[in-house]
């Protein structure tokens, strides 16, 4: 508080006057109360963050080991790597026999001729003819065989999710051999029982199904099921008769596009997952081929049969043309007026292929997307199976909120029960605003938007905490379902027809799920359908579109958790900070510098968002830019990779072998040598 003088020499400083000593003290008390309020709490906040490991244990959730502390970088960021500070870990397993673990015949299917079974479903099983025309049940030439016991090397534990919670089987894994073998990969020098060797262009998969379908036709309804109408459906969460019920039946679509090659792989996929889900079934599963035509210049509507059929004669290996269902994107502007053009191209409109097919075959209670690029090293039916019971017994009570998060056994102690609690008790902030307990509980529509949910009202909330349990789910997802409004996710903005206000407010209330391998039910495909040829047409990107009918209609959705394996050791700290690191903003106060405004894998730093995803996706076995499935499905497919795999290791060692993993995505070129490890674009 000085003022200084110019006066032809050196400064001079003033004294200070009367009305400069009124001000001093003041100004003292002003910076001291400043300081008080907000620098040293900053420099005290910097301080913690230097030195403390994330504070978990105000949650009671996780106690860390001392080997497993992890503390956040204090100059972390959230798009760069922390994962590279973690040692790698080996995928080593091979299909080779011990004292402990031998390889077995792997029959996943239940009793069909058990009186529990009989008293569940209707009529008796018929065992279908396969594709060697032999009944399943009188031959072992279409059956799997896996190493089964306590693998021969210590496979890594998966940092996210968990097969045991689903109840898929842990002590198995299959070579190439023992899951393909039966479909047309040849034997291994040596091998003394190998299949019937067939002519496969000679066979007819679609005849074969119908054939199945036929023999077991008093197990199902093969009448179309009820649409939603101007009240509803009749029945909110099953059917109410007693006794013994029809099977219910799944139309499992296999997306196929112009342009993509059949190689021998893709070729063994189909016939396996055909064996496995429709043969083995007695017809509960009816695979198909949906096959995306380009450049057409016209509707399929306006094709001929002859043309029709030339171009699947064209394109179609000849034992799957019969099962293949042709459709294009100028079927859409007709179909759907009211969607704008930017909504019905393929990136965002994926669903309206299954939407059409759902009108043309109404006669299923689910549609299963299977995307091409989708592999699973267990048996198909083991999956889907475990999946829909597991699904089927989960509570509403909590539900949307354990949607959000990822299951990480090694932070939540490997205890599902433990995980769907502590879930309930962290929400985003609009949904405490809207309800008493900050749970979502029935329909969610956005606000002040004519979105009328089309069933009932749910039980009173907190009367029936079992809601739901023995319910089918109308969704099924194989990640998170996170809150888009605040994330980086690429299609945030891929919404259409709702509220124009909120365009800069996050958007109508949603969800979303990346991946669309996914389980519709008919009920939730056709109010998609309602959505989009009802005014005003409302629609989303493919992503969020099940997800947020569900969410707005009061509709059963599950993130089912398997096993998610990844190139690095996670600590259980890290991967929940990194991947549920919505949650921190509410649990990890001591941080407020971190913005945190979703809830679960939400939120401003979400993994799900674009120059985040770094962190676990790329280097994870299930995403659409996971390097690590590639790498393991090579390897597994007896390529060497990174000097693990091929032809040498493997008479050193054995095959490579794998337990039962969902891999995504699968891109390989007709040389698989040649595929490239980079991440797809």
């Amino acid at each position: 508080m000085y003022s200084y003088k110019q006066l032809g020499g050196p400064a001079v400083a003033a004294p200070l006057t009367n009305r400069h000593r009124r001000l001093l003290l003041p100004a003292v008390i002003f910076a001291a109360i400043l300081s008080l309020c907000f620098i040293v709490p900053w420099i005290q906040n910097q301080s913690r963050i230097r030195r403390l490991p994330i504070p978990v244990n105000i949650t009671g959730i996780h106690k860390p080991a001392a080997e497993d502390e992890w503390q956040v970088p204090w100059n972390w960021d959230p798009v760069i790597p922390v994962y590279t500070a973690f040692p790698k870990v080996y995928y080593t397993a091979t299909s080779r026999q011990t004292d402990e673990a031998v390889v077995k015949k792997y029959d996943p299917y239940p009793q069909y001729e058990s009186p529990s079974y009989k008293e569940q479903f209707k009529s008796n099983f018929v065992s279908c003819v396969g594709p060697r025309g032999t009944r399943l049940n009188q031959t072992d030439d279409e059956a799997l065989y896996g190493l089964v016991g306590p693998l021969p090397n210590a496979y890594p534990k998966a940092p996210l999710g968990s097969n045991r919670v689903l109840g898929l089987d842990q002590d198995i894994c299959f070579d190439r051999y023992g899951k393909y073998g039966p479909y047309g990969l040849p034997a291994p020098p040596g091998t003394t029982s190998v299949p019937k060797r067939i002519d496969w262009n000679r066979l007819d998969w679609a005849e074969l199904q119908q054939t199945c379908i036929r023999e077991n036709s008093d197990r199902f309804d093969l009448s179309a099921r009820k649409r939603p109408n101007e009240t509803g459906y009749d029945n909110y969460g099953g059917t109410t008769s007693e006794g013994p019920q029809p099977h219910k039946r799944t139309a499992v679509l296999i997306r196929g596009y112009q342009g993509m090659v059949f190689t021998e792989e893709i070729i063994m996929t189909i016939r396996s997952l055909i064996t496995e889900l429709a043969l083995g079934t007695g017809g509960e599963y009816e695979v198909f081929f949906l096959y995306n035509v380009k450049g057409l210049g016209r509707s399929i509507n306006n094709l001929t049969e002859t043309e029709y059929q030339q171009i699947i004669a064209e394109r179609i290996p000849p034992e799957f043309q019969s099962m293949t269902t042709l459709w294009n994107e100028m079927l859409w502007p007709d179909r759907y007026p009211l969607l704008p053009e930017r909504a019905r191209i393929v990136h965002t409109s994926q669903w309206l292929p299954v939407q059409w097919f759902a009108q043309i075959h109404p006669e299923f209670d689910f549609y299963f997307n299977w995307e091409m690029d989708v592999r699973y090293t267990g048996h198909a039916y083991d999956l889907v199976s475990k999946v829909h019971d597991w699904t089927t017994q989960q509570p509403r009570k909590g539900l949307w909120e354990r949607n959000s998060r990822f299951f990480i056994p090694s932070y939540h102690n490997d205890n599902y029960s433990w995980f769907s609690e502590i879930s309930q008790s962290r929400y985003t902030d609009e949904v405490k605003s809207r309800s008493n307990d900050g749970t979502i509980w029935g329909p969610y529509p956005p606000k002040k938007q004519s979105v009328k949910p089309w069933d009932p009202l749910p039980p009173t909330r907190g009367v029936n905490p079992e809601w739901g349990i023995g319910e089918d789910a109308d969704l099924v997802t194989f990640l998170p379902m996170f809150d888009p409004p605040d994330t980086h996710y690429a299609f945030l903005h891929a919404w259409f027809n709702y509220d124009e206000k909120l365009r800069g407010h996050g958007g109508p209330v949603r969800r979303a799920s990346i991946v669309t391998f996914c389980r519709l039910s008919n009920r939730l495909v056709n109010m998609m359908e309602i959505e989009n040829t009802q005014e005003p047409g409302r629609h989303m990107g493919s992503e969020q579109f099940p997800a947020a009918i569900s969410l707005h209609h009061g509709l059963k959705a599950v993130y089912a958790p398997h096993s998610l394996f990844m190139e690095r050791q996670w600590p259980a700290q890290a991967a929940d900070f990194i991947f549920n690191n919505g949650d921190q903003e509410r649990v990890l106060n001591a941080y407020p510098y971190l913005p945190r405004t979703g809830a679960g894998s939400g939120g401003t730093d979400s993994s799900f968002g674009m120059g985040r995803e770094h962190n676990f996706f790329t280097e994870s076995t299930f995403y659409y830019r996971a390097k690590l499935a590639l790498s393991l499905y090579l390897k597994w497919l007896g390529y060497e990779v990174d000097g693990v795999g091929g032809e040498k290791w493997e008479q050193e060692r054995g095959t490579y072998c794998l337990p039962p993993t969902l891999l995504h995505p699968i891109k390989l070129r007709e040389n698989p040598e040649e595929s490239d490890l980079e991440i797809p674009p």
